[in-house]
């Protein structure tokens, strides 16, 4: 399987570049329909010579007939390309048809699913031999049908952990070419995306190689994290690769500065998702409450203003109790 799949990566430039002029690499952008052009990056419904890309997590249908072979009208005799890391999903009734010399991956993690009809009310035919049909049931990657898929990038996998106060990104693929870099994206909802990193790529090659990169993020509203992987070609094409998830340990407050000096503020930076009444206490290193103090809590971030005026040189503890989580933070008075 890998060495057919370097194979293709190989022969992404030369394949794919040497297609008309009218060609386009198209991305599916999100959930819904192959006749939908809002759904594709290339800004129309994808065409003859096309190279197709449907992501992780997202899902295709295919509502209407696709005919993209030599019988077509217009005919098609260039190659088209379709490389499913989602879910290729047929409604009943409709089909796919590919001219000679095309080809259909579905990746690792991937599949192409039938629609509710039977026999052959869907089927896949590439230069007009079908390859498959409701009849043979879902198809689960890797499987591969047609002439080898020219990828940039063979991607083999994508992970994310905690690593001490950050994440750990780790991406793995067996061959590069023509590839410019990765790009990393977080998010708290699996909607909106902000720039965490990005990485250049180590140039081409036909061996395996481990992308590993630690960030830190912003964890103190969520306690799960999105991140999405893409991948950027050198002529600016971008493509999704795969999205995942992390719990990670909420962090709800932080303090600065620390240490302090007796007579300065110190600010008790705490976010919380719904506002209440809760009780502060200061601790000194032997266990002993030295004061304690009533604080209102506004949803979102707040600044708690501590005064030291008071205090004596040494270490405290600072405890916050809301009715999500007890915080205690460490201070150095000097």
């Amino acid at each position: 399987m890998k060495a057919l799949l370097k194979l293709s990566a190989l022969l992404f430039v030369m394949m794919f570049n040497a297609q008309s002029a009218n060609s386009a690499i198209c991305t599916a952008l999100g959930n819904g329909n192959w006749s939908n052009p809002a759904n594709w990056s290339c800004g129309t419904v994808p065409s003859c010579g096309d190279l197709i890309l449907i992501p992780s997590g997202i899902t295709i249908n295919v509502d209407i007939q696709v005919d993209l072979d030599e019988n077509s009208s217009p005919a098609c005799s260039t190659a088209t390309y379709i490389v499913v890391f989602g879910t290729l999903q047929f409604v009943t009734g409709n089909k796919i048809s590919l001219a000679c010399g095309s080809g259909v991956d579905i990746m690792p993690g991937g599949s192409m699913l039938p629609g509710g009809g039977g026999g052959s009310s869907n089927w896949l035919k590439i230069c007009n031999i079908v390859v498959w049909q409701t009849s043979h049931g879902p198809v689960i990657g890797f499987v591969h049908f047609g002439s080898p898929i020219p990828l940039p990038v063979e991607f083999l996998s994508f992970s994310v952990s905690e690593s001490g106060n950050g994440v750990k990104l780790e991406w793995v693929v067996a061959s590069e070419r023509e590839n410019k870099e990765f790009t990393i994206q977080s998010s708290i909802d699996g909607k909106a995306w902000d720039n965490v990193i990005t990485v250049p790529s180590v140039g081409d090659h036909i061996t395996e190689y481990t992308y590993e990169e630690i960030v830190n993020v912003n964890t103190a509203i969520s306690s799960v994290m999105y991140f999405k992987l893409s991948q950027t070609n050198l002529n600016g094409e971008i493509v999704i690769l795969d999205t995942k998830s992390i719990s990670v340990t909420q962090n709800l407050s932080s303090l600065y500065p620390n240490p302090v000096k007796v007579g300065e503020q110190i600010h008790l930076i705490m976010n919380v998702e719904k506002g209440e009444t809760s009780e502060l206490h200061f601790f000194n290193a032997l266990g002993e409450k030295v004061s304690s103090e009533t604080v209102i809590l506004i949803e979102g971030r707040n600044n708690i203003i501590l005064e030291t005026a008071n205090m004596e040189k040494g270490i405290y503890f600072i405890k916050l109790s809301t009715s999500m989580n007890n915080e205690v933070n460490r201070v150095v008075v000097n």
